[in-house]
């Protein structure tokens, strides 16, 4: 896959396909969400220097020695049907000087796959100028899976269960890495894209979350930002406003030099305190839900030239990131388009059936409060 950002992608179609949170009518073996939305026990699996700490709710752990990680691993979890893909979230506080490694492994046909090194995590945001840095590991061939990015992928038939596992880096007498969330969102195998009722079937709602365009960043990174500027947007209306480059660097992925690592984006605002993940809506009516509770939605999308009414981008995109804030009587939703160049350009009312054809299979980034604050 060629990938510019996730708000400029080149991917091939069958890894397009292969990839997709399917946007579904429920199918077979899969009627809620907890069918499709793994989340992973930390007071359970087998760990090696990596303690829960049930005061605390978080897996934590200290370096013995220098280079020596706690290593955690989950129970697998077997899911209700095959699924094509996952897509593992974690929220962390790491450090300065700490780091969290991710990896995931699948079974299919009988035996597990490799473990896939998802990700090697920190908090720290680099500093500028960014340069890529390749991946130190080598990404897992053949045996049925490999990596995309932030999405391990299984070759059909499919795989049957997922299992992660978390090692923590640190210095024997430094801060700890901690972790208290991991959860995983799948793909259900042959899905097929359904369609949900239309925004007229809701009452209207609107949150007033204030508008941030990406276009007024620099250059060099504006036309890649939509993710980290619609969080930004997200977590400024619920607290935490910072800088729209702090965000960016805080979510830049220096292996796949992306700043749309949609783990990575959930993985930085977890940092910060929220609960973060990256999940897959079914309908509007789910994320009206989520706006009830004071929670925008972060919505991934992608359409042709002229597929959007009075959206900022006239040429279409294969992938962009916007956050959506409400729905009219009329059955627009109302969105924070970060393409904009203002509020006036970005503060939009789409057509519901039009974006619904836009949304890129249900994918979402969900942003809340802790649940205990």
């Amino acid at each position: 896959m060629k990938t510019l950002s996730r708000g400029r992608t080149r991917m091939p179609r069958a890894a397009a396909m292969a990839a997709a949170l399917t946007l579904m009518a429920p199918q077979m073996g899969w009627t809620s969400p907890k069918d499709w939305e793994l989340a992973f026990e930390l007071s359970s699996g087998s760990a090696v220097n990596a303690p829960w700490r049930a005061g605390a709710r978080e897996l934590s752990a200290r370096a013995q020695q220098a280079g020596t990680p706690g290593i955690w691993t989950s129970p697998a979890i077997e899911a209700a049907v095959p699924f094509s893909a996952a897509v593992v979230s974690w929220n962390a506080r790491t450090p300065p000087g700490t780091r969290l490694r991710v990896e995931a492994r699948a079974f299919r046909e009988g035996g597990w796959s490799p473990w896939c090194r998802l990700a090697t995590w920190s908090g720290d945001a680099p500093e500028a100028p960014i340069r890529r840095r390749p991946p130190p590991w080598a990404e897992p061939s053949g045996q049925g899976v490999r990596l995309d990015v932030d999405t391990l992928l299984a070759r059909p038939p499919g795989a049957t269960a997922l299992q992660c596992r978390l090692s923590f880096f640190g210095s024997p007498a430094g801060p700890r890495p901690r972790v208290r969330a991991l959860c995983a969102v799948l793909t259900a195998t042959g899905a097929a894209q359904g369609r949900a009722e239309t925004a007229t079937d809701l009452a209207p709602i609107e949150l007033d979350v204030p508008y941030r365009s990406q276009r007024a960043e620099e250059r060099s990174i504006a036309s890649r930002i939509c993710c980290p500027t619609s969080l930004s947007m997200a977590m400024a209306w619920l607290g935490k406003a910072l800088p729209t480059k702090s965000v960016a660097l805080r979510c830049y992925d220096p292996a796949h030099d992306l700043f749309g690592n949609w783990s990575f984006a959930a993985a930085a605002a977890g940092e910060l305190g929220f609960d973060a993940r990256v999940t897959r809506l079914r309908d509007w009516a789910a994320v009206r839900r989520y706006l009830e509770r004071g929670v925008p939605v972060i919505v991934s999308i992608g359409f042709e030239a002229g597929g959007l009414d009075g959206s900022p981008m006239k040429n279409g995109t294969a992938g962009h990131l916007i956050l959506v804030r409400g729905f009219t009587s009329d059955g627009r939703v109302l969105v924070n388009d970060p393409a904009g160049a203002d509020a006036v350009t970005g503060q939009l009312a789409y057509r519901a059936d039009q974006l619904l054809a836009a949304w890129r299979n249900g994918a979402a980034i969900v942003v809340e409060p802790p649940a205990d604050r």
